[in-house]
């Protein structure tokens, strides 16, 4: 058993032989201590995988665990939702399709989050991506190390405000003058009934018709 690095880097590799066969693989990391630590760890997995003791579980993409991921959502999600899935997908998978999904951290998902936000890209659709990076790492057991330095944007959810009684006929006078012929009555209507938007927009629809 060996340990060396490669010329010109500072992580250290490790070399074995078992069975008539050569391992040679990166530790991963810059300490020797740690790298001793894996080629020893290493070493033990294929003997109990050679010994049938148990099956070495080989370590998965982010991509591939996207696949899966939406695999599961296409036959359990609604037809539209799935299709914001998949859209985030072709947004997150040139950032971290080739990155294996223990290597991602919380400074990752951050730093995603602050280059994905644009003036025409809202924090809402933002935070749909991480959405499904938290699902995607969570259903694979690796949510829990990155939960404690992860936050979504916030988003004001909250829409205009209660119009006071006072204003009210300042409005209705507003209306009255405006060339919509429809507008005085849908507005009326909507005070007496607290209509939602959606509504004022059909009955508007319907009166210009």
């Amino acid at each position: 058993m060996a340990l060396y690095k490669q010329r010109g880097s500072n992580v250290w590799w490790y070399e074995f032989e078992f069975a008539g066969k050569r391992y040679r693989e990166s530790a991963k990391t810059t300490s020797k201590t740690v790298a001793v630590n894996a080629l020893k760890a290493r070493r033990r997995q294929v003997e109990e995988i050679f010994n049938g003791i148990k099956k070495r579980e080989m370590p998965k993409t982010f991509s591939v665990a996207l696949d899966e991921f939406l695999a599961v959502k296409k036959r359990t999600a609604a037809p539209s939702y799935f299709e914001i899935l998949k859209r985030c997908g072709i947004h997150l998978r040139p950032v971290f399709g080739k990155t294996l999904l223990f290597e991602i951290t919380a400074a990752d998902v951050m730093e995603y989050k602050e280059k994905r936000l644009t003036p025409s890209i809202s924090p809402r659709y933002v935070n749909m991506d991480l959405q499904v990076i938290r699902a995607v790492l969570r259903r694979n057991g690796l949510w829990e190390k990155i939960r404690p330095d992860f936050a979504m944007y916030r988003v004001d959810d909250e829409f205009g405000y209660e119009l006071p009684e006072d204003e009210e006929p300042k409005l209705l006078d507003e209306c009255a003058r405006s060339c919509s012929r429809g507008l005085y009555t849908v507005i009326t209507l909507a005070l007496c009934t607290g209509m939602r938007k959606s509504d004022q927009e059909s009955s508007l629809e319907r009166s210009v018709s």
